[in-house]
């Protein structure tokens, strides 16, 4: 089985105000009344009006890159897996009590690398409002 790495931009190096909170997607999280709203959060413009450009993808990436850090993420990385690589795999480290030495593992498979970023980050959201 041969993977094929896709770069994930480390978590020191994009700056925080990368994307302006009005082109997050209304989609990019599944919902969750248990997570803390962001600025920007399902933000839908008023009727009539569309918003200036689609949400690429790249916004996306980096809106979960920056809310998986923003909750305590070591360490990530995307990858292509699968005896084809027809599957993703995104895994995360989460720093448990705010101590990087001590860490919580997830890992989440999609057919769509984005998905299985999103499937990943729902699961750190719901482990972080259980051990509220």
């Amino acid at each position: 089985m041969s993977a094929s790495l896709i770069p994930v931009v480390p978590p020191d190096t994009v700056p925080p105000d990368t994307v302006p909170p009005d082109t997050v997607p209304p989609d990019t999280v599944p919902p969750d009344t248990n997570r803390t709203p962001l600025p920007g959060d399902r933000k839908i413009p008023p009727a009539g009006l569309s918003s200036s450009r689609p949400a690429a993808p790249t916004d996306r990436f980096i809106y979960i890159q920056k809310r998986l850090r923003h909750l305590g993420a070591t360490y990530y990385l995307l990858e292509s897996c699968g005896s084809e690589c027809q599957l993703y795999r995104f895994y995360c480290r989460m720093a448990v009590g705010g101590n990087p030495n001590y860490n919580r593992y997830f890992e989440a498979r999609d057919a769509d690398a984005l998905q299985a970023m999103v499937k990943v980050l729902a699961e750190v959201e719901a482990w972080q409002s259980d051990r509220r």
